[in-house]
């Protein structure tokens, strides 16, 4: 006995038949575009994060300037770290968050750091 042609069909045919749209076909190239910056992002957050936790002094001197409120000092300390994408910066009395965005949109890495 053959079987309905319906469930021999492709999964899309399948859907179709139960009243669900198929699903449009698959191109990961931006997927893996976004990958890839993020890859980049997490270079530079690895790099900063070594810093900061092998260097005492480097440490403190973020803290301090956060404290004291001078953003221009806390940003330039992490630029000297040599990271090429430039994060944005919050931080307040418990933490120190870094954003690293692409103009796009299309990739985020977000490190956040408690420091109370």
């Amino acid at each position: 006995m053959k079987s309905f042609q319906f469930w021999d069909n492709t999964a899309n045919r399948k859907q179709e038949y139960l009243g669900m749209r198929p699903y449009p076909p698959v191109d990961s190239s931006k997927f893996r575009q976004s990958a890839g910056l993020s890859l980049a992002f997490f270079k530079d957050a690895r790099s900063l994060l070594e810093k900061i936790s092998a260097s005492p002094s480097f440490s403190t001197k973020i803290m301090k300037a956060a404290q004291e409120s001078k953003t221009q000092a806390v940003e330039r300390l992490i630029l000297s770290t040599g990271i090429r994408n430039k994060p944005m910066l919050l931080f307040n009395p418990d933490n120190l968050m870094l954003r690293f965005l692409d103009e796009k949109g299309d990739a985020e890495v977000i490190v956040k750091l408690k420091w109370r």
